[in-house]
C-alpha cells in the first residue's frame, strides 16, 4: 500500500498543487499498538483514508479504490 500511497499522493498533487495530502502525517497514538512496526502500519493507514478522502473530492468520477466486494448484493 505504500506504493499506492506514494503514487496517489504524486498524482493528486498534480492535479491540485495546493492538497494537502502531503502535509498530513497520520500520526498515531502509541498506545494503540504494541510495535514500531505496528505504529507505522496504522500511520500509513491513517494516511490512505486521508488520501481516499480528498482524492474523492478531486477526481468525481474514479474512485480511489475499487469497491471489491462491498457493493455486490447476496444472490
Amino acid at each position: 500500500m505504500v506504493i499506492s500511497l506514494q503514487l496517489g499522493t504524486e498524482t493528486l498533487l498534480q492535479a491540485d498543487p495546493n492538497s494537502s495530502s502531503h502535509r498530513f502525517l497520520g500520526i498515531v497514538d502509541p498506545k494503540r499498538a504494541r510495535t514500531q512496526e505496528r505504529l507505522k502500519v496504522l500511520a500509513i493507514a491513517r494516511r490512505l483514508l486521508h488520501l481516499q478522502t480528498l482524492w474523492d473530492r478531486q477526481f468525481l468520477t474514479c474512485s480511489f479504490f475499487s469497491r471489491f466486494g462491498t457493493i455486490a448484493r447476496p444472490p
